[in-house]
């Protein structure tokens, strides 16, 4: 069978939905922990603070990070507070670790969320495009329903702020 684009998800199956969608699903695991990272198997894909991320960056431990928007700092009038900076964008460049945007996270987020968690990819993705960093779309489904099609994540890109190129880019992994 041949695939058209590879998608994370969070569940431990393939589905029918998969199929039907033309999707080959890698199934992952967000790691929360550093001690968990030992006994990794799939790609290492990191969810953290922003001080925990930093170490493992400069380390060179992890491959992906998803959900910097994700965050409980308080947004400023001027700036959203991403969870991302110019410092860790210029590790994440030197070492090619990719940044992951979580279509899911918008999914299942109620409206004042969403807006907060939109302007702070928007934010994310000027940073990744200003130091080179890669940069990556996925559902990051966690139930067959949640899964997206490569032209709904090409269109969820466009609407972070990514140029055309940019979402060919980040839709194939």
């Amino acid at each position: 069978m041949n695939f058209m684009f590879k998608d994370f998800v969070l569940f431990n199956y393939e589905s029918i939905m998969a199929y039907n969608l033309v999707i080959e699903i890698v199934n992952t695991k967000i790691y929360n922990k550093i001690s968990d990272l030992k006994n990794a198997k799939q790609p290492i894909i990191f969810k953290g603070d922003f001080d925990t991320i930093r170490k493992l960056a400069e380390q060179k431990k992890i491959q992906y990070v998803v959900d910097l928007e994700d965050n409980e700092f308080k947004d400023n009038l001027n700036f959203a507070n991403s969870g991302f900076n110019q410092v860790i964008a210029k590790i994440f460049a030197k070492n090619n670790i990719k940044v992951c945007f979580n279509f899911n996270l918008v999914l299942n987020s109620n409206s004042f969320e969403r807006s907060k968690i939109l302007r702070r990819m928007m934010q994310n993705v000027k940073l990744c495009r200003k130091y080179k960093v890669k940069m990556l779309i996925n559902s990051f489904a966690k139930n067959e329903y949640e899964l997206r099609s490569r032209d709904a994540l090409k269109s969820f890109g466009l609407v972070i702020g990514m140029n055309s190129r940019e979402v060919i880019e980040a839709t194939n992994l």
